[in-house]
């Protein structure tokens, strides 16, 4: 990822990206073993400016709750249930290991504007 400067997604903006949401979603059952928040990274950015533009509601849509039941269905523990009502947006630096290590499994797809991860 060395050289590739993100900028803000805040419309007009050209500020270098320096935070990215990445949404928070526990367990009904917080407790039991194996049941630690699920942790959801975006490809969305924003900088100093812009931190805190992003809403829950308009990133955990209907299609990413199907996703994140589903995948949690086959990699957390037998009757782990994700709780989005608690859900909750965090933000990260764009410059940790683990936001760049996330960057760096995104796959581009030849067709301008599709992404994959």
């Amino acid at each position: 990822m060395s050289g590739v400067t993100m900028t803000c997604d805040h419309t007009g903006c050209k500020n270098e990206a320096a935070w990215a949401p990445r949404i928070l979603i526990p367990s009904k059952t917080p407790f039991a073993a194996g049941n630690h928040p699920i942790r959801v990274m975006t490809t969305l950015h924003c900088c100093e400016l812009h931190r805190g533009m992003f809403k829950l509601e308009d990133i955990l849509d209907g299609k990413l709750k199907a996703n994140v039941e589903a995948t949690a269905n086959l990699v957390r523990v037998i009757g782990f249930k994700p709780e989005f009502e608690q859900a909750k947006l965090e933000y990260v630096r764009v410059t940790t290991p683990e936001y760049r290590a996330f960057l760096g499994k995104i796959v581009i797809n030849p067709n301008p504007g599709s992404v994959y991860a």
